[in-house]
């Protein structure tokens, strides 16, 4: 699996063809997004390999040989997932208001959002499937944040609707990629793997809900570990758990890719937050990585295809 781009270099050919109203604000764009600290690019943020070349691991699901997508297909695949990316993480600030929505952000949450749409139209041939999977997907982020500021207001949130809120907020990140394997391969592989992805999603969301606890305290009231019950340090303990499951949902789907690297991943995370319960952890870790989060009618929307 050798790579094609990163998503700096995704962004560098991008602001070759910025219209003039989005080149003067694009200097420094993830530090404007308190993503990075100045002079870094995106993929300072974006650290791990299937955040940052998702398509590379699904090609390993293509039936037969992957090198039958062309390069410049494969590249697009890579490109579409970079855009989705950047179109995420905008819009996903501007959500939360963890940045100020000043009008050339709003701007490039659009930009970003139409060339996506296009690149991944070119990549697997039908504007009408690629611009519905997006659809669909994006249908969930609104939703999931919709559920996500109400909990914020209410101050409460069960463990299974972090779940769903959780795998529905980031289902976007795979929309790239399972296009490609609804378009090359069989469906349900197709399925599989995003069902592993989602798996690892939900682990780094825990992740950073436990190690960004005081500051959601201080910037939004409340945190997730404090609306669930449960301490943050079970948060960390279940990522260990989602991980691991993600390798085994990715194994048994053969990709191998995928599975091998997540499995050192999980070897990684095998920590405890420091200050906490161990038995207690591991248990409110136990709860979190089983909850279930099966979308119930009000979140339902059809799968891709």
């Amino acid at each position: 699996m050798g790579p094609i781009g990163s998503l700096d270099a995704t962004w560098k050919q991008l602001r070759r063809r910025l219209p003039p109203t989005l080149a003067s604000g694009a200097d420094d764009l993830p530090a404007q997004l308190g993503l990075t600290r100045s002079g870094e690019g995106w993929d300072a943020f974006l650290r791990t390999a299937p955040n940052r070349d998702l398509p590379l691991f699904a090609l390993d699901g293509v039936e037969g040989d992957p090198d039958t997508l062309t390069r410049e297909s494969r590249a697009r695949y890579t490109e579409a997932h970079h855009l989705a990316a950047m179109f995420g993480l905008v819009a996903d600030r501007l959500e939360d208001a963890q940045v100020e929505k000043a009008p050339s952000l709003v701007a490039f949450r659009q930009y970003f959002l139409r060339e996506w749409a296009a690149v991944l139209s070119a990549a697997c041939g039908s504007a009408e499937f690629a611009r519905g999977a997006i659809a669909r997907d994006l249908r969930l982020w609104r939703r999931a944040s919709a559920v996500e500021r109400s909990a914020f207001v209410s101050g409460q949130l069960s463990v299974d609707a972090y779940a769903r809120l959780t795998e529905s907020k980031l289902r976007w990140v795979s929309t790239s990629s399972a296009v490609l394997l609804h378009t090359h391969t069989d469906a349900r592989r197709g399925e599989a793997f995003v069902a592993a992805n989602a798996l690892f999603l939900r682990a780094l969301q825990c992740r950073d809900d436990a190690f960004d606890e005081a500051e959601d305290r201080h910037t939004r009231g409340r945190s997730f570990p404090e609306m669930i019950g449960l301490p943050a340090g079970g948060f960390v303990r279940a990522a260990v758990s989602l991980v691991g499951q993600a390798a085994v949902v990715a194994r048994a789907a053969r990709f191998g890719a995928l599975a091998d690297w997540l499995e050192r991943y999980v070897t990684e995370i095998d920590v405890r937050l420091p200050g906490g319960h161990p038995l207690q952890d591991e248990m409110a870790g136990m709860i979190i990585a089983d909850a279930s989060p099966t979308l119930d009618s009000d979140w339902q929307t059809c799968p891709h295809g």
